[in-house]
């Protein structure tokens, strides 16, 4: 199992081309990192993980897309510091058209942190025109993990 994780959950596949270009972007630099859809993954790997990159929309009314309602309900019903010490980073998408902008990735976030981890990067909130912040983002994860 590796120690650090991609993450997306996605409902019109943004959110997976993203992770997708993110991990080709690792990949460029010698950095390998699993790349998962959190459908396919178990709550059980925030235990296993060291260092998780979270990239996520919101569906409809602040809700997680379909495919990650599962690992979301089960990331909110775990106790407060049970997973000390698991760094992170959460790349939101959303419209700002909806109310709930970007929810999904805020509780992402903030639940993170509830369980005991360590915020790596500030929480990026992007709007459909997302393509900039994206890129920013990226940069910033491959300096942290070309310096660990």
């Amino acid at each position: 199992m590796a120690d650090k994780y991609i993450l997306f959950g996605t409902q019109t596949g943004t959110a997976e081309s993203c992770a997708t270009d993110l991990s080709d972007a690792l990949g460029e630099q010698g950095i390998e990192i699993a790349c998962e859809n959190v459908f396919d993954v178990k709550i059980d790997l925030l235990k296993e993980a060291k260092r998780i990159y979270i990239v996520t929309s919101t569906f409809g009314d602040g809700e997680p897309p379909e495919d990650a309602e599962d690992f979301y309900a089960a990331l909110i019903n775990l106790a407060d510091g049970s997973i000390p010490g698991l760094e992170f980073a959460v790349f939101a998408l959303g419209d700002t058209s909806y109310e709930q902008f970007c929810k999904c990735g805020r509780d992402f976030d903030e639940h993170l942190e509830r369980i005991g981890g360590q915020r790596l990067l500030d929480r990026v909130d992007a709007d459909i025109d997302y393509d900039d912040l994206f890129e920013a983002w990226c940069k910033k994860v491959v300096a942290l993990e070309t310096a660990t």
